[in-house]
């Protein structure tokens, strides 16, 4: 992944959800569920290059695709 933005829309692309923006919350709403956040949790590292630390699965950072970003996207770059 080579930016921030390139991060994002494949996380937009995992959820697949035309409704869904970069704040739409996703557990809230139940596009993300307790099964989901796996399969997200793999997007994240394939696009980061890096594994996501156990202590950072929380749900803070994965609200939101803004949140992933903000919390993994300086990975990304």
């Amino acid at each position: 992944m080579t930016n921030r933005d390139e991060f994002r829309r494949a996380l937009l692309g995992f959820v697949n959800h035309p409704r869904v923006t970069a704040d739409t919350p996703l557990f809230e709403t139940g596009l993300i569920d307790s099964l989901a956040i796996l399969n997200l949790i793999a997007v994240v590292e394939q696009a980061t290059g890096r594994p996501v630390p156990a202590r950072m699965v929380v749900m803070k950072h994965f609200r939101t695709i803004d949140s992933i970003v903000d919390t993994f996207g300086k990975e990304a770059v």
